[in-house]
């Protein structure tokens, strides 16, 4: 009974809608942000930080235990659900609008990939510890996450100049 409780109360299931979202929606987003344009001849040092610090990021809360018990975790929730909402509108914007003033500004082409920040930091606030022993603290999800996003902005970046 302990195993299904454990596989009901990860984190992992608020990871669920984003992951949902971009492969239902990802083809009809603008041209730049397809892969065939999107990684084409991008700085391998941009490339690998991205690549790895996603994988931890998006690993990590399989073993930390969901918990709306405190202040912080409710800030964290409200966190979470707001940043999903920045981050669908953003890409709505993208894909309903890709030729507005917005749209091909830096800051509208960039919220894509600015806007996670706020829900990953909302997973790291819900999730207070690991459900494995080591020692964990949530700053290190939040780090994790500044950095993955860092380096997702610094791509973008990259492609919007390019």
């Amino acid at each position: 009974m302990q195993k299904w409780r454990y596989y009901l109360s990860n984190c992992f299931w608020l990871l669920i809608p984003p992951i949902v979202w971009n492969v239902v929606f990802f083809s009809d987003l603008p041209f730049r942000y397809q892969p065939d344009f999107f990684w084409k001849d991008i700085p391998i040092w941009i490339a690998t930080g991205e690549h790895g610090l996603r994988l931890l990021v998006f690993a990590l809360p399989i073993f930390m235990e969901i918990r709306i018990e405190d202040q912080k975790q409710k800030t964290g929730l409200f966190l979470y659900c707001t940043g999903l909402a920045l981050y669908f509108g953003s890409w709505i914007l993208q894909i309903r609008f890709p030729e507005s003033s917005y749209s091909e500004s830096l800051f509208g082409f960039a919220a894509p990939g600015f806007t996670p920040i706020i829900w990953l930091i909302g997973i790291g606030m819900i999730g207070r510890q690991l459900t494995i022993r080591l020692p964990f603290h949530r700053w290190l999800y939040a780090s994790l996450s500044i950095g993955f996003v860092a380096f997702h902005v610094t791509h973008i970046i990259y492609i919007y100049y390019r």
